[in-house]
């Protein structure tokens, strides 16, 4: 069968890489900016990948230099989205949205059957909702019919209440497909569901099961705590002990102390976190230190549901076989 191959733009420590590779995907190059992530990335995938900044013209000629010649299938990435809030403005005219141009860029160039980008839901009430309408309308100039749906990370099997805008565009005059939800709010995978089995774990380097110690009277609070209860009454929107029975909030970073585990007084662990991501076990993190692991994880598109969009991307290209 004809390998279908992508890009994998923004990449990080490898989620949406993950995902796709998994769904029978071949990625033919990668670029992410952080050399942190890239050393976790480059621990877990052989294919290429470029370390820089993409604003530079030789870093995206390394792109197009592997690129070559291929036939792309997809182009995929999350770009940032700190200058879109500004009202009045076309992107194009802010300086921070310049991540956003050489996205467009890139996919210029090497010409995908497919686009598909990935970005935090707050995105669709900036500037009253001119800025999805912007990156709709960048895209169709290149001749894209780009389209957008808000997916919960818990309806593809993911232990983790996580939602995100996935705009998926396409060239080869078929329709945009959206995976269907394959689970309901009553049968959603949980926290325990993910990370049971690690109770009484003890601390593991390789695994990144990395246990942090808490003096007594953190300890204490821990244990007072109930679930769905912040560790913080001034920071009620963060570090709150986990339900044991129901799906996580949003994985985050929050500088390792994103989450208070339900049964062990304690915080959770980078391998924790990566399961309610669900990342695998085999995925390694281990390569970089703690503070790097948690801000890879928590960065993150959750593999699983990265898998479930490839697959919906197939899907689009086997209709296009057909026409």
């Amino acid at each position: 069968m004809k390998k279908i191959i992508f890009i994998d733009l923004f990449a990080g420590c490898g989620g949406v890489a993950k995902g796709f590779c998994d769904a029978a995907f071949e990625c033919v190059i990668a670029n992410e900016f952080d050399e942190k992530a890239a050393i976790t990335y480059r621990s877990n995938f052989n294919h290429p990948l470029v370390v820089g900044d993409i604003t530079h013209p030789e870093v995206k000629q390394q792109l197009y230099d592997v690129v070559g010649d291929k036939k792309v299938d997809a182009v995929v990435g999350g770009f940032p989205c700190q200058g879109f809030s500004m009202s009045g403005k076309r992107l194009v005219d802010d300086p921070r949205n310049q991540l956003f141009r050489e996205f467009v860029e890139v996919v210029k160039i090497t010409k995908p059957k497919i686009v598909v980008c990935e970005n935090v839901v707050g995105i669709l009430s900036m500037a009253k909702g001119e800025v999805v309408r912007q990156i709709i309308e960048e895209f169709s100039n290149l001749g894209y019919k780009m389209e957008y749906k808000v997916l919960n990370a818990a309806d593809y099997g993911v232990p983790q209440l996580r939602k995100r805008v996935i705009f998926i565009g396409n060239r080869i005059g078929v329709e945009n497909i959206f995976p269907e939800p394959i689970l309901t709010p009553e049968n959603y995978k949980t926290v325990k569901d993910a990370i049971g089995d690690l109770v009484g774990h003890g601390h593991d380097e390789k695994l990144s099961h990395l246990i942090t110690a808490s003096n007594a009277k953190t300890t204490d609070r821990m244990k007072e705590m109930k679930e769905g209860e912040p560790f913080y009454q001034t920071r009620r929107d963060s570090c709150r002990k986990l339900f044991w029975d129901r799906p996580a909030p949003t994985v985050k970073d929050n500088h390792g102390n994103w989450a208070v585990h339900p049964v062990e007084n304690r915080y959770v662990t980078p391998r924790e976190m990566a399961r309610l991501q669900s990342f695998p076990d085999d995925f390694d993190f281990s390569h970089v230190a703690k503070k790097y692991q948690l801000r890879q994880i928590g960065n993150a598109v959750p593999p699983l549901m990265a898998k479930y969009i490839a697959e919906s991307i197939n899907d689009m290209l086997d209709v296009n076989r057909v026409l």
